[in-house]
């Protein structure tokens, strides 16, 4: 459908739909509703209020990416075509190349009391998080979400991809704690970028210098990488694109701008070959291997997945089954509280260090074997015994790990582990040891996060020991706390890690700081970038006893507060 017969379908349906949408179609995959019943927002009575989203999993899946797919109709239908080229043609094609894909239909016409984009642009952010929520049980990653649109929805990309933090709704339960942010765009020959077209077809090219981006789009610090694609004949000129490209590459973030020549909208032919006009399509997908979205390796579809997550107003946390580690903190507005190297195994298998560990029946070194550090948790891949998506203030997970009596000859006793993480306005962590067998034992435990610092010169420490921590030169020291409270001050971020601990009484600091470090795991860059705090007991005079039967608690939990002045 071109532009203009477009948007004469969206004058007519603007004063024909209301109840029913005839372009919603049977599922033809799992169909979720976008919002639960009454709690649409900037509800009119003359849109189709039934928006939701479908996921169509391939069966020979070569990538954890996922691709949101929305069609166009000048914001008048949401014109998705089963057998179209830029609609189910296109989900198709995705398919069969392994990625994971997402339809968007989200409420049409336009709606009377805000601008014409507003509630397909709440139905995208709330689509992005019922996404990333669902990512664990379809086998993504919620890190690498996708959005295509053309025309219209094309220009609900760009603002996907250049405004996510700006928000167009009120929460309206935990999972609206989630991030809207994408991780990579793929608009199809927008509309509506410049000032000349704001509502149409550009009058006179977009090529004068006051034809400018519209405000909407914020190049806020989330924009992710973007692959335009416009015909250089289209009367929505490929100007638009071109304008943002040039704004994208100035900020070093990496796009692709591909301009055809004599294609006008909908890639229609202006004197060039006829046909389906279908070879952006492999230049979309070079783009995304090379950008590390996709790559050649077959993934098993039936293989379970080493992540789950937790969510609430603290933001997201995506946890290994692996060891129970912490890989990732984000908060609402897409920031990374925790460091993470590149490199997370070095070649003598030393532990490396980054996101938060769990340490356990151990902290230190046993033995001579690399293998020993921190304990045999990290070598685990521990159950989840349960999870709780909707629980009162965030959601959380209990993860598990049983030991029979001689199960290992470094620890060769009969224990259980279970690890809580909770996500509320904090993020709150609970090690539970107890003892199973009929011979009692002893232990020792730690919580070991690596919080991001914005520079290790920056940073202070409170309530750790005697006099405040002063960060000048690496240490590697456990200490006894003052009290169950103390915190990470980052002038630099300007902001205050406020750490609360019980179930022991000491606490281990490690950073190298500003000399070279002695794990392979890290570059010499990476000794600024980051420090080591949190509750454990390390010593054998901290060793703690459990007789038979008997439970012990170690609790954790970490919250963020801002401040205005950093000196103080």
């Amino acid at each position: 459908m071109s532009f203009v017969s477009a948007c004469v379908v969206a004058s007519f349906a603007a004063g024909a739909m209301a109840a029913t949408d005839p372009l919603a179609g049977d599922p033809e995959g799992e169909r979720i509703a976008l919002w639960p019943e009454g709690k649409v927002p900037s509800l009119e009575e003359n849109q189709y209020n039934e928006p939701f989203i479908e996921w169509f999993v391939p069966s020979n899946k070569t990538t954890d990416a996922v691709m949101i797919v929305t069609c166009g109709g000048g914001y008048g239908i949401c014109n998705w075509v089963p057998n179209g080229s830029m609609g189910g043609g296109f989900r198709d094609w995705l398919l069969e190349k392994g990625m994971t894909v997402v339809r968007l239909h989200h409420r049409t016409p336009r709606p009377k009391k805000v601008a014409k984009h507003v509630t397909a642009w709440q139905d995208a952010q709330r689509a992005v998080r019922l996404v990333r929520h669902g990512a664990a049980a379809h086998g993504v990653s919620p890190d690498k979400i996708g959005f295509f649109g053309y025309s219209a929805a094309g220009h609900l990309a760009l603002l996907m991809a250049l405004s996510s933090q700006t928000g167009t709704y009120e929460p309206i339960d935990e999972i609206d704690s989630l991030p809207c942010n994408i991780a990579f765009a793929a608009p199809a020959y927008p509309a509506y970028v410049l000032s000349d077209g704001v509502n149409s077809a550009n009058t006179h090219g977009g090529d004068l210098a006051e034809d400018v981006i519209l405000p909407e789009f914020k190049f806020d610090s989330a924009t992710c990488p973007v692959f335009f694609m416009h015909g250089d004949a289209d009367v929505i000129s490929p100007m638009g694109s071109v304008k943002v490209y040039s704004r994208l590459h100035a900020m070093h973030v990496p796009c692709d701008l591909h301009v055809f020549a004599k294609r006008d909208h909908d890639f229609k032919s202006k004197g060039a070959i006829m046909g389906k006009f279908l070879a952006w399509r492999p230049l979309l997908w070079d783009w995304l291997v090379q950008m590390g979205f996709c790559g050649d390796v077959k993934m098993s579809p039936t293989a379970p997945s080493r992540t789950v997550d937790v969510v609430g107003p603290g933001g997201r946390a995506v946890i290994d089954l692996q060891g129970g580690r912490i890989l990732s903190w984000k908060t609402p507005a897409g920031e990374e509280l925790l460091f993470m190297p590149r490199r997370t195994e070095s070649a003598d298998g030393d532990w490396s260090h980054g996101g938060i560990s769990v340490c356990w029946p151990w902290f230190g070194k046993k033995g001579d074997k690399a293998s020993s550090i921190h304990g045999l948790a990290r070598n685990r891949r521990l159950a989840v015994r349960h999870r709780d998506p909707n629980e009162a203030g965030g959601s959380s997970v209990t993860l598990g790990l049983s030991l029979a009596a001689g199960e290992d000859p470094d620890f060769p006793y009969a224990a259980d582990l279970e690890l809580t993480l909770r996500m509320t306005s904090r993020l709150e962590m609970t090690m539970r040891t107890k003892n199973t067998g009929d011979r009692p034992f002893s232990f020792s435990e730690g919580i070991q996060p690596y919080f991001a610092v914005s520079r290790y010169g920056a940073v202070t420490l409170r309530g750790v020991k005697e006099n405040d921590f002063a960060a000048v030169g690496g240490m590697d020291a456990a200490f006894p706390r003052r009290s169950d409270a103390f915190a990470l001050v980052d002038a630099g971020a300007g902001r205050e890690l406020r750490m609360h601990a019980s179930g022991n009484t000491g606490v281990v600091v490690w950073s190298p700081g500003n000399v070279e470090p002695h794990n392979r795991n890290l570059d010499a860059g990476d000794t600024e970038r980051f420090i080591g705090l949190g509750p454990s007991c390390r010593t054998k005079e901290g060793a703690l006893e459990l007789a038979p039967g008997q439970s012990h608690e170690l609790v954790f939990s970490v919250e963020v507060d801002r401040y205005r002045d950093c000196a103080k």
